[in-house]
């Protein structure tokens, strides 16, 4: 577990195009999730580790990145929460090994050194795997997001949200 850095966008962007293919089908439309290329990812993720302003951290297994994190100030307007945990992606292989809850609390970490002191973040609302995973970091469900459409497929976020991340409790395994 480290700090992400510049030189690791193609990787980030390798993992977030994985774990896609991996997590999604069935959940969103499958063109949704062949859209994702690793070129465009690598771009769009170079820009954001160049700029600093958002937390990322990376999760390394024998030289080999298996996920990614990063969060900053709210992106989305959620009463009561000031920090956002932007993504969190690791790859199925790497799951269950407790790396998931080491990054989110990498994150909350870093916000709360930028004086965040409460954290939310956005799940798909059929992704019944990672609502589990952030209620089990102690994650409270807030609301469900207005529905979104793409290509007249509706797509609804499940709002969860911690008011003091500083506070989970350890445990051990998990994702």
């Amino acid at each position: 577990m480290r700090r992400a850095r510049l030189d690791d966008a193609a990787a980030i962007a390798a993992v977030h195009v994985q774990a896609w293919h991996e997590t999604y089908p069935g959940l969103l439309p499958q063109h949704l999730i062949e859209a994702r290329t690793i070129e465009r990812r690598r771009e769009q993720t170079s820009v954001w580790l160049a700029d600093g302003a958002i937390s990322a951290h990376v999760a390394v297994v024998d030289d080999d990145l298996v996920g990614f994190a990063s969060g900053g100030a709210s992106r989305e307007p959620v009463a009561g929460f000031e920090g956002q945990l932007y993504a969190i992606y690791l790859l199925r292989r790497a799951q269950r090994r407790g790396l998931g809850e080491m990054l989110a609390r990498a994150v909350a970490g870093d916000l709360r050194e930028r004086g965040l002191r409460s954290m939310a973040v956005l799940v798909l609302a059929e992704n019944a795997g990672a609502r589990a995973f952030y209620e089990r970091l102690g994650a409270r469900f807030v609301e469900l997001a207005p529905s979104v459409y793409v290509d007249d497929a509706p797509i609804t976020d499940a709002i969860y949200g911690w008011d003091d991340p500083a506070a989970w409790r350890e445990r051990s395994g998990g994702n």
